[in-house]
């Protein structure tokens, strides 16, 4: 996998807002599903739990560009945020990346996923074979 340039502005103070503006696929996505339940507007923890099904997603799909660029752009907001935004996307993005992922899967993308990211997941999650 090759190295890439940061395309999301993770300076946005809204993480998601930067996710959608950047993924139109992303901004459908999350749309569909307020579509199907409107009372998760506004939930940023619901939301970024959608984020990380898109990654996941992307994942199975090896949509390798948008992995990249959604774990530089959540690593990014979660250094830069205030305390209640980086428990969001810790319990809501991060505690949801991986799930449900063949383990080819997870270990393929798992050294893609920046530092700060991998340490909220193990933090959760613990350390797994396929971490090596």
């Amino acid at each position: 996998m090759q190295p890439f340039q940061l395309i999301i502005d993770c300076t946005t103070p809204d993480v998601l807002d930067a996710l959608k503006t950047h993924c139109p696929a992303f901004a459908r996505h999350v749309d569909q599903r307020l579509a199907n339940d409107p009372s998760w507007q506004g939930s940023l923890y619901i939301q970024l739990e959608w984020a990380a099904d898109w990654c996941n997603h992307l994942m199975r799909q090896q949509q390798d560009h948008w992995v990249k660029q959604t774990f530089a752009l959540m690593s990014c907001a979660y250094l830069r945020a205030d305390l209640t935004t980086k428990e969001a996307i810790d319990v809501g993005f991060v505690e949801h990346l991986f799930w449900q992922l063949p383990t080819a899967i997870k270990a393929n993308y798992w050294p893609l996923c920046p530092p700060i990211l991998q340490q909220l997941w193990v933090g959760f999650h613990g350390q797994h074979d396929w971490m090596r």
